[in-house]
Formats: structure tokens, sequence, C-alpha cells
């Protein structure tokens, strides 16, 4: 290859002497010229094949690759439904720690399907109108994924409790693995927050913010003159403010009570 590439070179320095030598000069060199040039098409001919051969190989590499990981990802997705639709069939066949130690099995019979993590899989919002919940002021959900180690299943609740205390909206930010809860404290209408994340499907608590009343001063001056914290400090208002709009990527979330949910014939046969 080195000799053929010297001699792609020679070709050059000869072209290069041809525009100052006349035609006498440069006729007993034609056969020379005519050898060079050979050469030189002979060496782009070659790398050009080994180019080719070189791209085709890694194209055929890529296809293979992409076809493997489709049918991996339709395996997934297919074993992924499936077990939605099985639980659907009779959720209190499956277990999951529930919110209240004697809470009974829910008739769990409206469902919708979400998009919680990015992934290729959809997770299943699962509720009930049931009348024997424990607190019917709350309005119980589970949250329902699956894993290769089978379906993973949170519970969690919003609505306003029997006692009172405080107003919960849950909203999830669609693929960022974001869950969070929005307050309304009384007797002021305070307002506070909760955030949660998802890893490996599991649910779990991030960090939560809320506005204490100033207690030594009557209302409405104990509510301007209160304090705001944030994950257990103080914090101002802005503060507050921007750190909540930060983790839950500006309050852009979906809630839970907003969806017409279905019954599961209807959502089985999507799935299917």
């Amino acid at each position: 290859m080195k000799k053929r590439l010297l001699a792609v070179c020679s070709l050059s320095i000869c072209m290069a002497a041809f525009a100052g030598c006349s035609k006498e000069d440069i006729m007993p060199e034609n056969a020379a010229i005519t050898e060079e040039v050979s050469i030189a098409e002979a060496v782009t001919e070659e790398l050009t094949a080994g180019a080719t051969d070189a791209t085709t190989e890694a194209a055929t590499d890529l296809t293979t690759e992409v076809v493997t990981e489709a049918a991996t990802e339709t395996e997934e997705t297919s074993a992924a439904k499936e077990a939605l639709c099985s639980f659907m069939s009779d959720p209190n066949a499956y277990e999951w720690h529930k919110m209240f130690p004697d809470e009974p099995d829910y008739e769990w019979n409206l469902f919708m399907t979400i998009e919680l993590d990015g992934d290729s899989d959809p997770e299943l919002l699962a509720t009930t109108l049931d009348e024997n919940r424990v607190d019917k002021g709350l309005q119980p959900y589970l949250i329902v994924d699956y894993t290769d180690n089978g379906l993973v299943i949170n519970e969690m609740a919003d609505g306003t409790s029997e006692a009172g205390g405080a107003t919960h909206t849950l909203y999830y930010v669609e693929g960022k693995s974001v869950i969070y809860d929005i307050i309304v404290c009384q007797p002021y209408d305070t307002p506070a927050a909760t955030t949660y994340k998802i890893e490996n499907s599991k649910i779990t608590y991030d960090n939560d913010g809320y506005f204490e009343a100033n207690n030594d001063l009557e209302y409405p001056e104990n509510i301007e003159q209160g304090i705001w914290h944030w994950d257990g400090k103080e914090v101002t208002n802005e503060e507050y403010d921007r750190i909540l709009n930060e983790a839950t990527y500006d309050l852009s979330g979906m809630a839970f009570s907003g969806y017409d949910f279905r019954d599961k014939d209807m959502i089985i046969s999507t799935l299917k």
C-alpha cells in the first residue's frame, strides 16, 4: 500500500512538471504516466471497496441491533400488558402496603393507563367509589407498574379527610417519575406541598414545604407575617415558589382526579 501511495504522489509531481515542459520533453514519459495513472485508479478502487465493505458491515450490525432491541421491547411490553390485565381481573388477589391497617378489600373497578417514568410500558392507575372506604373523604388510588420481578403496587389518596384538616390534590408529571401533592390547610387556606419520586417503580417521599401562620398574632396579621418552610428550613415566599416549580416542572402535572376513569373491560381491550 505504501508503494502505491508513493506512486500517486509521483503522479502529482509529474503533472506539476508537465505544465512547464514542451511537447518534445514530455513525449518519452507517456508510458510512465499511463502506468502511474493505472496504479492510482487501482488504489482508489481498493480504498472505495474497503470503505463500502466497512459501511455495509456497520449498517448490517446496526440493523441487527435495532431489530433485536425492537423484538425485546415488544416482548417486555406484551408481558407488561398481560400482567396489568391480570391485575384488573382481580386486584385483591395481590398484596401491597395499605394506607390504613384495617383497610378492607375495596372494589377497585375504575382504571386508566398513564405514563409515569418514560419507559415503553404503561402504568395502571386504579381507583374505586366503594363506600366501605375507611375515610370516605379520601379518594384512594393504586399505581401499578410491571417489573421483571412482578407487579409493584403503590397506594396513595387525595381529597379531604373526614377530620377536614387539609385538602389534597395529587398530580403526576408525565414521563418524569414525579408525583406531587398540592395541599390547602385549614383554618386559613394556607398552602403546603409534598413531592414524591419514583425509583424502581416504587413511590417514595422526596420533600415538602408549607406556610406557617404566625401564632403570636391574630388573623389576618398572622397570615401576613407567617413563615415559609421547605425541606425543614425557613425560606422566603419567592424561594418556596421557585423550589416547588423546579421540583414539579412548573406545576405541569396532571391531576389523578381529573381523569375520566373507565371500567376494566374497556382498558383491557385497549391493551390487547
